[in-house]
């Protein structure tokens, strides 16, 4: 990997960027008040199995009708600004009902937020990495513009703050590569922000201190292994103490998520499942960017595939073959030394992981965007034009269903 200083994107395009995300969290923030005002966000699964009511409950009122759920320990903790606000509009004069409203638009704010941060910080990540000015506002464009981004930066879930976390991991990472240090305890806290919005996420964060213990401290394998384990196991009991220490000290109750009946209502109980699992994973990562065929059956939007899809499949299987060779060819001449493996490393644990737990694949797609998205820059940037041709596509893919997914729901 490039180890001197980066050059940094040229001031014109930190300004358009920042500029454009900006513009990215109005617009999404006026349609996330859209959909909460007509009543998406009110049920369960609506969107790919995602739970926006309970995660706003989170958001907007905290630990007080929140999830609270163990797999997502410190979730509430983000509703702290929400509460400051809703308490001065009661300190104002509001009724209780104005003040709950007051924290749910407070609360709609946070996912647009992070979907702008991630894109600042992608780009940000780019320009690290000495990719050419042009090429960076290229591959930022397919991330920010990405049905995954789009979606989940109006959508009410919690994947967003793990998509912006994980950015920043992927950040925090070039940066010590680049200066041959990094401090420990910006690791752990990274690790403990990362477990508290999502308790599997802690495998993520130890995947990237191993290879930093590795790569840039030059441990061995095994001192970086046995030293990575204890930092993801101390980083998850502390944040599994302070969740269990808030519920006792607040008097609240513990969520149904995490204990064994709900794991295994979600987790493979067959072959039949784990493939048809990995199947969906697989067309989740092409839908990570272009939603292609979504539909709406019992309440709930899906691009779930089944036999009946084969082709779809096959065409997809395919598409991921090529860009696997290609990337494989192109990503040595990019300069970026172990990075690849690290991604690799990240994209390969979400892959066990959701072959044995999940539905709707789609669901957890922000966990893989930045590492996936860098993964095919080298194929961006040799083929440009191909890319800038796509990209309208994918847009005008993606805006249709976003703008029209009302249309989709009367349809069924």
């Amino acid at each position: 990997m490039m180890l001197s200083a980066p050059p940094g994107a040229p001031a014109a395009h930190r300004r358009l960027v920042a500029a454009c995300c900006l513009v990215y969290f109005t617009l999404a923030y006026a349609l996330a008040v859209q959909w909460f005002h007509r009543g998406y966000f009110d049920v369960f699964n609506i969107f790919f199995d995602a739970d926006p009511n309970t995660n706003l409950a989170s958001f907007a009122h905290g630990w007080w009708g929140g999830r609270n759920a163990p797999t997502h320990p410190l979730l509430e903790l983000v509703s702290l600004p929400a509460l400051w606000v809703g308490g001065l509009a009661s300190l104002a004069g509001a009724g209780a009902e104005a003040v709950s409203r007051v924290r749910e638009y407070v609360g709609l704010a946070y996912t647009p937020a992070c979907a702008a941060l991630s894109i600042a910080v992608f780009h940000r990540t780019l320009s690290r990495l000495h990719l050419a000015p042009r090429d960076a506002l290229l591959a930022t464009a397919v991330f920010a513009l990405s049905f995954s981004s789009l979606l989940f930066a109006v959508v009410v879930e919690s994947y967003a703050f793990s998509g912006l976390l994980i950015a920043v991991l992927l950040h925090w990472y070039v940066v010590c590569r680049q200066a041959g240090r990094g401090h420990h305890g910006v690791w752990f806290l990274l690790a403990v922000a990362l477990a508290g919005v999502t308790i599997t996420n802690v495998a993520v964060a130890g995947i990237a201190y191993l290879f930093f213990l590795r790569c840039v401290e030059q441990r061995s394998w095994p001192a970086a292994l046995w030293r990575s384990a204890l930092y993801g196991a101390t980083a998850l009991l502390l944040v599994l103490s302070v969740y269990a220490g808030l519920l006792q000290l607040l008097g609240v109750q513990a969520g149904v998520e995490g204990g064994a009946r709900w794991v295994g209502q979600h987790a493979s109980s067959s072959v039949y499942r784990y493939v048809a699992n990995m199947i969906n994973l697989l067309c989740a990562g092409f839908s990570t960017y272009v939603v292609v065929l979504p539909f709406y059956w019992e309440g709930k939007i899906s691009v779930a595939r089944g036999a009946r899809d084969w082709p779809l499949i096959a065409a997809i299987l395919v598409l991921a073959l090529v860009l696997a060779l290609s990337v494989r060819r192109r990503m040595p001449r990019m300069g970026w030394g172990e990075l690849p493996w690290l991604l690799g490393a990240m994209l390969a644990f979400h892959a066990l992981l959701h072959g044995f737990f999940g539905y709707e694949m789609l669901l957890y797609s922000l966990h893989w965007l930045a590492p996936l998205t860098l993964m095919l820059v080298p194929v961006m940037v040799h083929h440009r034009r191909i890319t800038l041709a796509l990209l309208p596509v994918m847009v005008l893919a993606n805006l249709h269903f976003m703008l029209g997914v009302g249309e989709l729901m009367r349809a069924a």
